[in-house]
C-alpha cells in the first residue's frame, strides 16, 4: 500500500474505510514479474521452521506415483518435466537463511533429473522393496537446492512403467500434485504428436499469492477472524484421545485402514445429511465427532482440517503452497440427537470456514 493511499484512507470515515477495505478483499492476487527473492508465506515459515527441527521428516514431502503404459519416450518424458519446471516458479525455488530469516531465491531455469531403473529382471517382492527405496530417494530433497523436484521412472514390463515423484511440501499441496500430474500428461501428449489443447500461460506465480496475502495481512484483513478465534478458543479444551496406541516419545510411522460402505449404506448416510441441509463432508464429519464424544466421553473436542485456501478462480490451476489449516470446535448439547449433532456440525464448519483464509501459523502465534 503506498503512502498516498494510506493517507486517503486515513481520510475516510469508519465506515467508509470498512466498506473500502471489504471491497478491496474481493479483488484476486494479480500477475507480476518473478522476483529474484520474496519473502516467506505464512505457510511456507511453518515447513521452514519444521524443517529446521526434523530435517528431511518424510511428513514435508508429497509423493505420488504416475502409471503409464505402452511406448514411452524418455526423452520427451524428461522435456515435458524441464517444461513444468520452467512453466512453475515454485519448483524452480530453493531457500536460505541469512541471520535466521528465511527467504525465497527463484532461479531463472531449472532442470529436473530424472533416475530411470528397469526393473523387469526383479520379482515382485524385489520390486516392492526398490520402488519404497526410490519413493523415499524422491522425498530426499534439501531446501537450499533447485528444483524441489524429484522424479524416478521405473520400467516394469515391456509396455508398463512407473514414474515416482517427490516435491518438498514448503512449494506445493495435495491439489497442486494434481496440475502436475495433468499438466505432464499434456505436455508429453503434445511433445510426441498426440492430439491435445495446448497448455494456457500459468495464470499465477507463487510469489503472486504470497505478497498478495502479506498485503492484506498488512491491511489487517486477518484480524476479524483471529478475533472469532480467540473467542471460540478462549477456554482451552481439555479432552485427549485415549493413550492406550500412544507410542512413547510420538512416531510419524502409522498405517491406513481403508473400509468401504454398502451403497445402500452411504445412500441412506448422505439421504439423512440432504434431510438437515448439509454436505456429505459435513454428514462424515458428524459420524466422526460423535465416535470421538463417545471414546473420549467428551462434549467438547477440538479438531483441525485442512482447506484448499483457493479463494478465487485464478488460483485453481496454480501450483504452490495454498493449502491452509482451520481449527474446528464442537460442544454441542449433551444429549443431543444425531439430527441436532448434524445441524450443530454445519453451523461451526459454516462459521469456521467463513475465516479459512486465516493462516493458521498466525492463530498460533
Amino acid at each position: 500500500m503506498t503512502d498516498d493511499l494510506e493517507r486517503r484512507l486515513r481520510e475516510l470515515s469508519p465506515a467508509q474505510r470498512e466498506l473500502f477495505l471489504r471491497l478491496s478483499e474481493q479483488q484476486p492476487p494479480g500477475a507480476t514479474p518473478s522476483p529474484a527473492s520474496y519473502p516467506l508465506s505464512p505457510a511456507q515459515e511453518r515447513f521452514w521452521f519444521l524443517e529446521q527441527i526434523a530435517p528431511g521428516e518424510p511428513a514435508h514431502h508429497l509423493t505420488g506415483v504416475l502409471c503409464l503404459t505402452g511406448e514411452l519416450d524418455v526423452p520427451a518424458l524428461q522435456d515435458a518435466l524441464d517444461r513444468l519446471v520452467a512453466r512453475h516458479e515454485a519448483l524452480r525455488t530453493c531457500f536460505r537463511a541469512a541471520d535466521g530469516v528465511p527467504t525465497a531465491h527463484v532461479q531463472a531455469s531449472a532442470h529436473a533429473p530424472l533416475h530411470s531403473e528397469d526393473l523387469r529382471a526383479l520379482d515382485d517382492a524385489q520390486r516392492t522393496a526398490r520402488r519404497s527405496e526410490l519413493l523415499a530417494r524422491c522425498a530426499a530433497i534439501e531446501l537450499a537446492r533447485c528444483p524441489l523436484l524429484r522424479c524416478s521412472l521405473l520400467r516394469l514390463a515391456h509396455d508398463e512403467w512407473q514414474l515416482l515423484w517427490g516435491v518438498h511440501h514448503i512449494v506445493a499441496d495435495g491439489l497442486s500434485m494434481l496440475v502436475l500430474a495433468n499438466e505432464l500428461i499434456a505436455l508429453y501428449g503434445a511433445l510426441v504428436g498426440e492430439p491435445a489443447s495446448p497448455l494456457p500461460p500459468a495464470p499465477l506465480q507463487y510469489h503472486d499469492f504470497a505478497a498478495w496475502q502479506a498485503a492484506r495481512e498488512r491491511r489487517g484483513a486477518f484480524a476479524p477472524g483471529l478475533a472469532w478465534y480467540a473467542e471460540q478458543l478462549r477456554e482451552p479444551p481439555t479432552t485427549r484421545l485415549p493413550a492406550d496406541h500412544e507410542a512413547a516419545g510420538g512416531t510419524a510411522r502409522g498405517g491406513r485402514c481403508r473400509q468401504a460402505l454398502a451403497d445402500e449404506v452411504t445412500t441412506a448416510l448422505l439421504a439423512v445429511g440432504r434431510s438437515e441441509g448439509c454436505t456429505a463432508y459435513q454428514t462424515m464429519l458428524a459420524g466422526f465427532v460423535a465416535a470421538l464424544m463417545r471414546w473420549t466421553a467428551s462434549g467438547d473436542l477440538v479438531l483441525g482440517t485442512p482447506v484448499a485456501n483457493r479463494t478465487h478462480a485464478s488460483l485453481q490451476a496454480a501450483f504452490g503452497l495454498f493449502v491452509n489449516s482451520a481449527v474446528l470446535r464442537f460442544r454441542p448439547d449433551g444429549d443431543a440427537s444425531f439430527r441436532a449433532l448434524l445441524q450443530h456440525v454445519r453451523a461451526v464448519a459454516t462459521a469456521t470456514f467463513a475465516h479459512g483464509d486465516v493462516p493458521f501459523e498466525r492463530l498460533v502465534q
